[in-house]
């Protein structure tokens, strides 16, 4: 069975947006979210929808399975 790892998510999806010059607010503004619904992503509280996880693959230039971390069992 697969799982996510949902804080290891939110610590990497906070990584790439350092990475990428950017923070939760500028997300949240570019993808008409609010500020809290980004946060809760980086605080491992949610998972971005899958259209989110897309968008956030275009702004990083990566696949969207290198932005998410699996649980080790």
């Amino acid at each position: 069975m697969v799982s996510i790892d949902m804080e290891k998510t939110g610590i990497r999806l906070y990584n790439l947006m350092i990475a990428h010059g950017t923070n939760p607010k500028k997300v949240s503004d570019r993808m008409g979210l609010s500020q809290m619904s980004v946060y809760k992503w980086t605080y491992g509280m949610t998972l971005p929808r899958i259209e989110h996880l897309m968008e956030l693959s275009d702004m990083f230039g990566i696949p969207i399975e290198q932005m998410i971390v699996r649980k080790e069992m």
